[in-house]
């Protein structure tokens, strides 16, 4: 396969020649030989024969679905798919690299949850911003703002009702 000679041998006229051990190679199974060595009449050169070997390689989602599957070469790179979503999250790559597969592969979507930000007002003046993970659980006192308003006793924050989804405000 590569110009390098396994075996020479003097065969009589009509005769078989013998091959020599399987030659290996790695990343690829032998194939067998290019070309027939019984019943010899001429010179022969007779080559080995190598098929590359492949792997499957399965790119999977936080949830243990399948996202993509591809077959790929011995040394080859996979291609990933687009980048997953998940609500609440942010994408951050995938577990592995798929660059050069030398064996099967199990890739995972890797996560981070999202950032959101809670703005805290007083009516329409800006107080402060908070920034929270998606879900959180947000404590009063994890605001750590209270506005003061003369006249008035700060009794808690009021809740929007977009933020319902994304928060759970509790008590502190």
């Amino acid at each position: 396969d590569e110009g390098n000679v396994l075996d020479s041998q003097r065969v009589l006229y009509g005769e078989d020649a013998i091959a020599p051990n399987e030659p290996t190679k790695v990343g690829y199974a032998f194939d067998g030989w290019d070309t027939t060595y019984t019943n010899v009449t001429k010179n022969l050169v007779v080559k080995a024969v190598f098929k590359q070997n492949t792997f499957v390689v399965k790119f999977i989602d936080f949830d243990e679905r399948i996202i993509a599957s591809s077959v790929v070469g011995y040394n080859e790179a996979a291609i990933a798919p687009d980048a997953p979503t998940r609500n609440g999250y942010v994408f951050t790559g995938w577990s592995v690299d798929f660059q050069a597969v030398t064996e099967p592969l199990l890739v995972y979507a890797q996560y981070e949850r999202a950032i959101k930000t809670v703005t805290l007002m007083n009516g329409f003046q800006q107080i402060a911003i908070k920034e929270f993970t998606y879900q959180s659980i947000v404590r009063e006192s994890a605001l750590a703002v209270y506005p003061e308003i003369e006249g008035y006793d700060f009794v808690g924050w009021y809740q929007d009702e977009e933020l319902t989804e994304k928060f759970d405000f509790g008590k502190a």
